[in-house]
């Protein structure tokens, strides 16, 4: 129970399965190619604060705000649009606060894809 009660913290399970129409392979593949990409963007994400470019945070937050869209992953999500958002305002003030969160919010998602996997494998 207490497992599943931190899964539904990160993601909303129902509704990501909705969103592959319950396709599990799918969105084990998903999953997968997630945990490959989003190292590289996290990446692009601090290179871009610490160089202060505005355009580069824009762009790279958006990707994984959309990326992590597909797994219903609200806090996750909502972080990403914060970053876009001083990326696209060229105000980076919070930037690296913003960017902490992040990746705390991406471990859990992380954490949460590693017991989804389990399940499925059950």
């Amino acid at each position: 129970m207490a497992i599943m009660q931190k899964l539904g913290e990160v993601i909303d399970k129902d509704e990501v399965m909705e969103r592959v129409d319950g396709d599990i392979e799918l969105l084990m593949e998903m999953i997968e190619l997630f945990i490959t990409d989003y190292p590289k963007l996290m990446s692009k994400i601090k290179n871009a604060i610490i160089q202060k470019d505005s355009r580069e945070l824009e762009r790279n937050a958006h990707t994984i705000k959309g990326s992590v869209g597909n797994f219903a992953a609200d806090s996750v999500y909502g972080i990403a649009l914060s970053l876009e958002i001083m990326g696209r305002n060229d105000d980076m003030t919070d930037a690296e606060e913003a960017y902490a969160k992040l990746e705390r919010e991406m471990e859990r998602l992380i954490q949460a894809f590693d017991i989804l996997r389990k399940e499925v494998d059950l």
